[in-house]
């Protein structure tokens, strides 16, 4: 009856999720620089050319490849239409929710899975975050899918099954890796649980040689195409630690309850100082149970999956917002219940489930009383009058062999065609601009509305030796023409 009932919540809340985020999805993009990029090597798989082509000068970077080859198809056949490209932020959640219910099934009591799978199709987080053409929701989705086929290897008796589920597993985890760099935790994740839990070290072995040879073979592909590779090398200390922690802490609550305004507005800052002391405590406290539990062998890959990833974002210093930590929010959010099941443990099971659950449907409730203040929600830039404006004039003024400097140049070239250069926020930057400009023979500088007031003065800067002149400004946006030395 129950599995009847779940059927029908799923059946439901799936097209109910489906029509109305397909409808609320806007056309356009905001500033952000990183769906540009993987736009333009889709449209560089499209049309035959080099994986790399019109991108930034001074900015070589490669994207894995798996995310620009979905978008594609959609491109072949559409263009380069915003709204069809967001589809698979609406696929990719419902994956991400699916399959993280189908891994509650394993770990929670009914009807915790169901209630799970809908308090996230409902994310007030999801809703705001479709309008971004970004790999973390089709990432979120591989890895959960992953890791739940994992699951299904570790559980099966028969040998053909494992067999079967091994090699689903590796193609996966290899599918994740190559649509962002941090899937390689999952290949660390099933390393280490192989070899020290499981003592399967033949096949442990087996899991580094693919990553191995996955990864060198994109080392070697991005050093011949870009013509170079990349090693970011991070120092640490106790204070950059403590502020990564408390991210991950404050990027949690944010991705679950991201209307909470007043929260974060007004308490979070109050309680910042306490929230810093008490997170060196309970992170060792944390660690210290996940490591009791993988010497007594009762770990599983889903909580050294979760550990293992925060680390990897907390010592990789990935601040952008909350949105690095979607692949886990399910899995939290699992730990959470399990926890409370232990807390609840003297009470009689049915009251325990029903007073989780209550907890469940409150926060669910929360989720769809938030959902008509969200429907209004558009961040678009590039379609306003003056983007619009701006895009006209650089294409009438800079010629196709010029290069323009901004501070968004993978949008602005994916939208004129036009090459430009990458202006960073570096600290030197008189120098710095100078000498840009120079290498690159930079002949125009598109000013932003979002760039600070420090690139502002790079004109008042440097006019005395390098020649700016104001050609066109709207209400957000100017091109200045640059010549001499």
């Amino acid at each position: 009856m129950q599995k009847d009932e779940n059927k029908i919540i799923l059946i439901l809340s799936t097209i109910l999720f489906l029509i109305i985020n397909i409808v609320t999805l806007k056309n356009g993009h905001n500033w952000g620089d990183d769906f540009s990029q993987y736009i333009m090597h889709s449209k560089n798989i499209v049309e035959n050319k080099d994986y790399t082509q019109g991108f930034v000068l001074n900015y070589p970077s490669i994207s894995p490849p798996i995310f620009p080859i979905l978008l594609a198809p959609l491109i072949k056949i559409f263009g380069i239409n915003f709204q069809i490209l967001k589809i698979w932020n609406i696929i990719g959640w419902w994956l991400f929710s699916y399959f993280s219910f189908l891994i509650a099934n394993k770990k929670l009591r009914n009807p915790h899975p169901i209630l799970l799978f809908t308090f996230l199709l409902s994310s007030p987080y999801f809703f705001w975050f479709k309008q971004s053409i970004l790999t973390d929701i089709p990432f979120s989705a591989l890895i959960t899918i992953a890791l739940f086929s994992w699951l299904k290897y570790f559980e099966a008796k028969e040998k053909d099954k494992k067999v079967f589920y091994f090699i689903i597993s590796s193609i996966l985890m290899i599918l994740a890796f190559l649509t962002r760099y941090i899937g390689i935790v999952l290949f660390l994740t099933i390393f280490l649980y192989l070899f020290f839990i499981k003592k399967e070290r033949l096949k442990s072995f087996f899991i580094l040689f693919i990553l191995l040879i996955t990864t060198f073979s994109l080392s070697y592909i991005q050093t011949s195409i870009a013509g170079y590779s990349q090693l970011t090398l991070y120092s640490y200390d106790i204070r950059s630690i403590i502020e990564m922690l408390f991210y991950a802490f404050t990027s949690f609550f944010i991705l679950l309850f991201p209307n909470l305004k007043t929260l974060y507005t007004y308490i979070v800052p109050k309680l910042t100082p306490l929230i810093r002391i008490s997170i060196i405590p309970i992170t060792t406290i944390i660690s210290t149970i996940f490591f009791i539990r993988i010497k007594n062998k009762k770990t599983d890959i889903i909580e050294m999956f979760f550990i293992l990833y925060i680390l990897s974002v907390i010592f990789s210093f990935q601040i952008d917002g909350p949105r690095y930590f979607i692949p886990i929010l399910s899995i939290l959010i699992i730990f959470i219940i399990k926890t409370l099941y232990k807390l609840l443990i003297k009470f009689p099971l049915n009251l325990s489930n029903q007073i989780i659950s209550s907890f469940l449907i409150i926060f669910l409730f929360f989720n769809i009383a938030c959902a008509p203040q969200n429907f209004s929600f558009n961040d678009d830039i590039i379609y306003l009058s003056e983007t619009q404006e701006l895009l006209k004039q650089m294409k009438t003024i800079i010629k196709k062999d010029e290069v323009f400097i901004a501070t968004r140049p993978r949008t602005l070239s994916l939208l004129t065609g036009l090459q430009g250069a990458k202006l960073h926020y570096a600290p030197q930057y008189p120098l710095y601009f100078k000498n840009l400009i120079k290498k690159y023979n930079v002949k125009y500088f598109i000013r932003l509305s979002t760039v600070p007031q420090e690139f502002e003065n790079l004109v008042e800067t440097h006019n005395t030796e390098i020649n700016f002149s104001k050609i066109w400004e709207n209400q957000h946006y100017a091109i200045f023409k640059i010549s001499g030395e």
